[in-house]
């Protein structure tokens, strides 16, 4: 378990690593561990450990070619089948971040119908330009998100969102 938080400019604009770095700041009242950071050009992701084991499923993770980059906020309850599906062996090596990535590497947006568990996780593909948002269907993660003009934040919890100073929130009444 964790907390999760990124910055997408749509324009194809460098994100700032100050605006990330303060949103990530601002989750270590939910997760006190850091977990790390990547910035790949117009998108930012990062993530919080709530404890050393969760360190490590929650990523950032990306693949060996820079295309694909994961991170992860909950629990991947078919994780093994998921990784004996996508590797053919049932090992406790892959992290949840990684299944997620190698998973979107095999099957694209439909590795989020595949995934049984609590778990909200962004997914930022370099070859399309898309970041891909996702959370289990009862909500139980937590995964808010803000767009303003060409520029989408997402986080765990509000006061995440709030840190990027070019994020102006607001209550949509008919949302």
């Amino acid at each position: 378990m964790g907390a999760i938080c990124g910055v997408f400019e749509r324009s194809g604009q460098a994100t700032l690593p100050d605006r990330l770095a303060a949103m990530e700041s601002a989750l270590q009242r939910r997760a006190p561990l850091e977990a790390g950071a990547i910035s790949h050009g117009s998108v930012g992701l990062a993530a919080r450990a709530l404890d050393k084991a969760a360190a490590r499923d929650c990523g950032p993770w990306h693949d060996v070619t820079g295309k694909v980059a994961v991170v992860l906020d909950g629990v991947l309850l078919n994780r093994r089948a998921l990784m004996l599906e996508l590797t053919g062996k049932d090992s406790a090596e892959m992290s949840a971040a990684e299944v997620v990535g190698h998973g979107y590497l095999a099957w694209g947006a439909q590795v989020f119908a595949r995934i049984e568990g609590a778990f909200a996780i962004a997914v930022w593909d370099a070859a399309k330009g898309a970041l891909m948002l996702a959370r289990d269907g009862l909500g139980q993660r937590p995964l808010l998100y803000a767009a303003r003009g060409e520029t989408v934040n997402f986080a765990s919890i509000l006061p995440s969102l709030a840190a990027d100073r070019r994020c102006t929130l607001g209550f949509d009444p008919a949302a």
